[in-house]
């Protein structure tokens, strides 16, 4: 079972007969990123991670050309095989993939970014800054004369300048990773890939990751009240997107008190680098509640103290 996914190219510089070898390595090179990128996210969390990429991905996040003699030389068919065909392994370990459908393709994941993307989805859980940066280099083609991209797969998502634009938005909205200490309950673990849920005092859930902790710290600890120190990742609109988690502790009482609230960005969304307004004029200790300092620098933290509450 496989799906198709028909990608056409319109604009100025499309020929009737023939396209461009370097408009169709860049289009490919999207979609390929895309894919891999959108599956990571969707399995560990996070679209992008320093060292060598996880030895499945390059397989599972494969897709086919297919020749069709009815194809216009501005059209390409690509055909994507959902996840339980090239994954079927990970998925009959019975972990628990709430989140993902194996019915799906990494080409679907990837699309499903890409429409929340250009709707500008501040709150969207479908995409970090790293596919951000993906579907910003459809930009690429437009250097070519190419007026625009339209997907049709059961439905068409139609990429050009002003859609780009939208997504550059949302992009010049990412806040910097930054420590924090945060305590809730850890649930439900996924032993595959070490994600967990933690639910705060007041119900909020953050979803996070512990791949350098191993299953066995989230094994230990499941179903009780801990703290987690590590870097939070956050959406556009301010929001948690994920915790990294660096280690995991019973809290105490005092603990689960102190590090109870979500964690939020300090400091304002790139390129910014500065603090917000709101928190110059109200910087106490009870505003750091939830954060841990560490990318901060020491002016910022200073500045941030010594303000007023």
């Amino acid at each position: 079972m496989s799906d198709q996914h028909k990608v056409i190219l319109y604009g100025a510089g499309v020929a009737p007969d023939r396209v461009s070898a370097h408009v169709f390595r860049d289009l490919l090179d999207v979609f390929l990123e895309g894919a891999e990128r959108a599956l990571r996210f969707r399995m560990e969390g996070r679209s992008t991670a320093k060292g060598a990429p996880p030895h499945w991905l390059r397989s599972a996040s494969d897709f086919s050309l297919v020749r069709r003699a009815d194809l216009e030389a501005s059209a390409a068919l690509i055909e994507a095989c959902p996840l339980i065909e090239t994954m079927s392994e990970r998925f009959k370990q019975g972990d628990m993939f709430v989140d993902l459908d194996p019915r799906q393709s990494p080409l679907e994941l990837f699309e499903a970014a890409l429409e929340d993307a250009l709707l500008g989805n501040e709150d969207s859980d479908r995409f970090d800054l790293g596919l951000l940066r993906t579907i910003e280099r459809f930009d690429n083609l437009f250097s070519n004369e190419i007026g625009g991209v339209e997907i049709i797969n059961g439905r068409t998502i139609r990429i050009d300048r002003a859609a780009i634009a939208r997504v550059r938005q949302i992009s010049a909205k990412a806040y910097s990773a930054q420590r924090v200490r945060i305590a809730g309950r850890l649930e439900t673990i996924r032993y595959s890939d070490c994600r967990f849920t933690l639910v705060l005092l007041d119900g909020t859930t953050l979803q996070g990751t512990a791949l350098e902790l191993g299953h066995d710290a989230l094994q230990n600890h499941f179903g009780r009240t801990v703290v987690v120190t590590g870097k939070a990742v956050f959406r556009a609109s301010g929001k948690p997107l994920r915790i990294e988690a660096e280690s995991i502790e019973i809290a105490s009482e005092r603990d689960a008190v102190i590090w109870s609230s979500a964690p939020k960005p300090l400091l304002a969304p790139h390129p910014g680098r500065q603090l917000r307004e709101e928190q110059r004029g109200k910087m106490g200790f009870g505003a750091l509640l939830g954060q841990w300092p560490g990318d901060e620098s020491d002016e910022e933290l200073k500045a941030a103290m010594e303000a007023p509450s």
